[in-house]
């Protein structure tokens, strides 16, 4: 159980015990699991991978498309728009078709797994399944019909490409030849400007290459030289011609830029249409040569081995799993369990000093159980109920030793009776005089232990003066053990006892027995315990281990009044199992001889 914080701090070994406790429980949820795990190694069928490995890459076909073709492929997209093709169910049907499988397409597709390598362009197309030969005729036969199924979009660009051209040929050469009949017409309607511009550069290439020849010839004869003076004269002249050809000039300025613009036109559809004629030769050759945008990196090879069910990394995490899952359940179960298991919890929640544990007692019946002190003295159970009376003798007062002790628990099912039988079994075999009283009016299970008679006079036949005390004690078979039962049955103790009188019988029987042991009913139930604790020395509360909530039995603790006797809790049916480990030391003495 794990307490509240404002309850108790829980330390680093209070964690480790939780543990400990439920280490066996660990232990078998990992055994179970790796079980699990061999048992799915060895039992799963032998299956084989087959793989093969690609590279998505760009053609250079699909530059020379139309950026308007169908088949123009985004660069963005290319590798996607692959994958798509990859693991189309196009593709499945043309290997079924190609390998003659006995199934449908959309079975292959599922059965193919393509995957992508992060950061690559590469991808890996793969095959699980029991046949190792098949599997890898389907991978080379799926990445073959791929290639050649890109191939074919390759060679339908090249065409494509070559029949769109055509068509923009023929548009461009109708251009061409109308630019070239407006240019004829505008000639034949402005003639006479050509002879005008033709005159014109003429005079301007005359005067520059004046220029020229005076400028070198200076440095060569000087200035005042007669050739340099012919020079000099020539250029006037062209000048004068020449400023005389500007002023005629100026009025055929904008004919001239009109006809420039109309060349230009010319032009640019006579090199448009070069350029096209050759991009349509070049397809017709490519359409012919057309390759694949995949490159094959591996061909898949007949695997000579099965693959793992389960590959080393999973293996190690399952297997890791299950133990975080066993110490999580651990925490889990203590958390939800609000029971008592140990000393320790005993003292701490029940705050009254631990006498004892009691182990669970493999004997079959009621009977064999209350008396194993008796019929099976040297029991590893029997040693606990003598360790018991160690405790009750030490936990005792010298000056009020408990000869007088009331057995009982919070709740019915505790095994009170089970102490309180075997505890004065112990006190006989110790040569006491012992008596036994079933203070159970109500149900009381002492008479079914020892045998004794239904209509046997008790308890109860006292309480209401019909009988004397020899009369309602009766003699066992083990020395020095006698019983009261609980006599006439009674429904209500508190009608049937007078105080006075009560206290006066209890001292009469106290002077007659060394020890009495008092079986009273559970403190949760009826109030009887009161009367008995006033006339004991010592009380003693049953608890049963692993069972009774820590709720209810801090209730039955608030219900004791600070007068009662209360010497100490023992554990019933206290497990040896696993739990041996955690509270080992409280049972050293049972290891050893009296």
């Amino acid at each position: 159980m794990i307490p509240a914080v404002d309850v108790k701090e829980f330390s680093y070994k209070d964690y480790i015990n939780v543990v400990l406790k439920r280490l066996k429980m660990v232990f078998n949820i990992f055994l179970a699991t790796a079980i699990f795990v061999a048992l799915y190694f060895f039992l799963s069928p032998k299956m084989y991978t087959s793989e093969a490995t690609v590279q998505l890459t760009k053609n250079p076909l699909e530059l020379a498309a139309p950026k308007d073709s169908p088949y123009r492929k985004d660069t963005g997209g290319i590798y996607r728009t692959q994958l798509e093709i990859l693991s189309s169910s196009f593709i499945a049907e043309r290997v079924v078709k190609k390998l003659d499988l006995k199934l449908a397409p959309e079975e292959l597709q599922r059965i193919v797994m393509i995957q992508p390598l992060m950061g690559t362009t590469m991808v890996v197309i793969a095959v699980k399944g029991p046949d190792a030969q098949l599997n890898t005729e389907v991978v080379n036969t799926w990445v073959n019909e791929f290639i050649q199924r890109d191939i074919e979009i390759e060679s339908g660009v090249a065409e494509y490409g070559a029949g769109k051209l055509e068509e923009e040929i023929n548009d461009i050469l109708k251009k061409l030849k109308v630019s070239e009949t407006k240019i004829k017409e505008f000639v034949d309607t402005h003639g006479e400007f050509k002879a005008q511009q033709e005159a014109y550069e003429k005079l301007k290439e005359r005067k520059e290459k004046l220029e020229l020849a005076i400028l070198n010839d200076s440095l060569k004869y000087g200035e005042k030289h007669q050739k340099i003076t012919s020079l000099r004269e020539q250029l006037a002249e062209v000048t004068a011609q020449l400023s005389v050809e500007e002023k005629r000039f100026e009025d055929v300025k904008e004919i001239m830029a009109e006809y420039d613009v109309l060349s230009k036109r010319r032009d640019a559809y006579k090199t448009l249409y070069e350029e096209f004629v050759w991009k349509v030769e070049s397809l017709n050759t490519l359409q012919g040569l057309a390759v694949s945008d995949i490159k094959i990196i591996d061909y898949a090879k007949v695997p000579e081995r099965p693959d793992l069910p389960l590959t080393v990394p999973n293996v190690i995490f399952i297997l890791s799993g299950s133990l975080v899952f066993g110490i999580a359940l651990c925490f889990y179960l203590e958390y939800k369990d609000r029971t008592l298991k140990t000393a320790e919890e005993v003292e701490f929640y029940v705050k009254t000093p631990f006498l004892g544990y009691i182990p669970k007692i493999s004997e079959k019946s009621e009977k064999e159980r209350c008396l194993l002190a008796y019929e099976n003295n040297n029991s590893f159970g029997a040693e606990a109920f003598r360790n018991l009376k160690v405790s009750l003798i030490f936990a005792s007062p010298e000056e009020k030793p408990a000869n007088t002790i009331m057995v009982s628990s919070a709740v019915p099912k505790e095994g009170k009776t089970l102490v309180a039988s075997n505890l004065a079994v112990t006190f006989a075999n110790g040569r006491s005089k012992t008596l036994l009283i079933d203070a159970n009016i109500r149900m009381g299970g002492i008479s079914d232990v020892f045998g004794i008679k239904k209509n046997m006079k008790g308890l109860s036949d006292l309480l209401l003066e019909n009988a004397q005390i020899e009369e309602a004690i009766v003699e066992t078979k083990v020395p020095n053990l006698y019983v009261m039962p609980t006599g006439k049955f009674m429904s209500n103790l508190v009608d049937a006892i007078n105080i006075d009188k009560f206290t006066k019988l209890i001292s009469k029987i106290k002077k007659l027995y060394d020890k009495i042991v008092i079986d009273v009913p559970s403190i949760l139930s009826f109030t009887d315990y009161l009367y008995w604790a006033k006339e004991s020395d010592a009380f003693i509360m049953v608890i049963k281990a692993s069972a009774t909530p820590f709720d209810v039995i801090d209730a039955a603790r608030g219900n004791i009044d600070d007068k009662v006797p209360f010497i100490g809790s023992v554990l019933n049916r206290s497990s040896l199992g696993s739990d041996t480990l955690y509270y080992k030391h409280y049972f050293k003495s049972l290891t050893k001889k009296d």
